[in-house]
């Protein structure tokens, strides 16, 4: 048995991946059944394949009706065309798999870019980066979504292009993260500001051709079709998505659904606490100003005039931590495990925390609070019936930024630094 540990552990250390895949492998199988959002995607890629509309419609699969309307591309459920001769169990069993290798290379990825030498603080790193991501891995696994494979795209195409100067993959990457949901969008202002003119043509390209594909099999109108109804389900200005953001789900997350929630009367939802009622005019007004000052604030954390290489590695992930962080609050219509873009801010914070500060009794208190806000708010930890009444709330959109000012902060003692070996 004293044998027997030390080569059990040395095996584990030699094959880290394994060991998670087979140990989840039972949970990876119970969230599988069902198929999870695949069967959404499954549903519409149905209709495609059917020569019909699958936006702004009531979708089924396999006889069941899917409450969710479809809002990823029209790409998603072309590509997703050949698992519907599949039972939807075993495409989403495939992502979850997936799932395992994409999070040890976003780990892999922020540990080579922040320079994490390989001590025995680097597993406290790991760890508490997981533990304050937990809830948004597992929100993922529950619902088998692609926002996990949607974070490792970003990471991993941002890494290829700006540290590997493999620019067609890296704009493959990142071309298909945006043709998938859209969200990775955010990284083409940021290419135009880092002057990485090659790989902005590269994704302009791929995402046009990615566009276009689906014609090949739909043809050219049906596609064109598509595409103005997929733009008429996420077009971020339609009301559902900014001052009625709540009233059909209190359990939506994100700056409208944080204002609306305190300050717009939603006549059809049963949970809110109204602060002060606003008309529908000042509160529209008071989204779009709040997702702009996020988006103005990213001038802030780049630190550096425009076109202009990042200064350090480390200024880098800062940089791209923040812009994934604020996906979750800027874009309409997000839920828990969109939250997971969290990941590299807290990966960013920890390192700062265990590897450069010397007092540390204030920013940690500062990050236990956001932890009790973002992860401690869940379900199985409050109850079902607490928890209602905690997503009416938005503290998981409160928690998030409280990140900002705390990841700003971290930023601010290692920036110097950086700028005088620049």
């Amino acid at each position: 048995m004293n044998e027997l540990l030390p080569k059990l552990w040395g095996w584990i250390q030699r094959n880290p991946r394994l060991f998670v895949i087979l140990v989840a492998f039972p949970y990876m199988i119970v969230k599988s059944i069902g198929g999870g959002i695949f069967k959404l995607v499954l549903a519409a890629s149905i209709e495609i394949r059917e020569g019909n509309n699958c936006f702004l419609k009531q979708l089924t699969y396999k006889g069941e009706t899917i409450d969710w309307g479809y809002g990823y591309s029209p790409f998603s459920a072309f590509v997703t065309i050949p698992f519907t001769y599949l039972p939807a169990e075993i495409p989403a069993l495939i992502l979850l798999v997936s799932g395992v290798f994409m999070l040890f290379r976003i780990f892999e990825i922020l540990s080579i870019l922040l320079d994490i030498p390989n001590t025995s603080k680097k597993y406290w790193w790991i760890a508490l980066t997981v533990l304050f991501s937990l809830r948004f891995i597992l929100h993922n696994y529950e619902m088998v979504q692609f926002n996990l494979l949607l974070l490792y795209m970003s990471i991993e195409s941002l890494y290829q292009i700006f540290y590997q100067k493999k620019f067609l993959l890296g704009a493959l990457l990142l071309s298909l993260g945006i043709n998938l949901k859209v969200l990775p969008i955010v990284f083409i202002p940021y290419l135009i500001y880092r002057a990485q003119w090659k790989s902005l043509i590269y994704v302009l390209l791929f995402s046009l051709v990615l566009l276009l594909i689906p014609s090949l099999y739909t043809g050219f109108d049906l596609n064109k079709e598509l595409h103005i109804g997929w733009f008429q389900t996420i077009n971020p200005f339609l009301e559902q998505y900014n001052v009625a953001q709540n009233s059909r789900e209190f359990r939506i997350q994100g700056l409208a659904a944080l204002i609306s929630s305190y300050f717009y009367e939603q006549p059809e939802s049963f949970l809110q606490y109204l602060i002060y009622p606003l008309s529908k005019e000042t509160v529209e007004l008071l989204i779009q100003l709040s997702r702009l000052s996020l988006i103005l604030l990213t001038l802030y954390i780049l630190n550096s005039r425009p076109f202009q290489q990042p200064k350090s590695k480390m200024q880098f992930t800062y940089e791209v931590a923040y812009l994934l962080l604020i996906t979750s609050l800027v874009f309409p219509q997000q839920n828990k495990w969109a939250f997971i873009s969290l990941l590299p801010a807290f990966a960013y914070a920890f390192y700062v925390i265990i590897y450069k500060l010397q007092s540390k009794s204030c920013i940690i208190i500062s990050m236990v609070i956001i932890l009790l806000l973002t992860s401690a708010t869940t379900d199985g930890i409050v109850g079902n019936k607490l928890y209602n009444y905690v997503e009416s709330l938005k503290l998981l959109t409160i928690g998030t930024l409280f990140m900002i000012p705390v990841l700003i902060y971290l930023g601010h003692k290692t920036t110097p630094k950086t700028n005088s070996n620049s």
